[in-house]
């Protein structure tokens, strides 16, 4: 099924000072990613909305755990972005530091390479047609 694809802003300017966009397959990872991110409670109108990734910064994060948050993910997805409902999405835990999230969009793959060994998270995004690599 084709997904009608998004236009999402960053928070970074062009050299004219409007916000960078972030169009289609990479704007519905944006949406997804943001959703991700959010901590619920953050919009009083959504109390719900949001994943709140950053609250399992510090817990030991198990196969078990990670499918748990692979799950919340896809609830959220489905009650507050229903129009990407059919996007496939794979949580995977490489290594201590790292979880990878994988959003499959009509043939395409968003990989979210999620660092957690910093104060802070760092996600790097790299784009693929088919599990072939073809932009960062």
């Amino acid at each position: 099924m084709l997904i009608e694809l998004s236009t999402e802003y960053t928070l970074e300017i062009d050299n004219f000072d409007t916000p960078n966009e972030v169009t289609g397959i990479k704007g519905n990872a944006y949406l997804i990613l943001n959703l991700v991110f959010l901590n619920p409670g953050t919009y009083h109108t959504a109390p719900e909305m949001g994943v709140g990734l950053q609250a399992y910064r510090f817990e030991m994060i198990d196969d078990h755990k990670v499918r748990q948050i692979e799950t919340k993910i896809r609830d959220q997805i489905q009650t507050y972005l229903p129009e990407l409902s059919s996007v496939d999405i794979t949580l995977t835990k490489p290594s201590e530091d790292t979880l990878l999230l994988a959003i499959a969009i009509d043939n395409e793959v968003i990989i979210a390479n999620i660092n957690t060994i910093n104060d802070r998270l760092q996600v790097e995004l790299a784009e693929y047609d088919m599990f072939r690599k073809i932009k960062d």
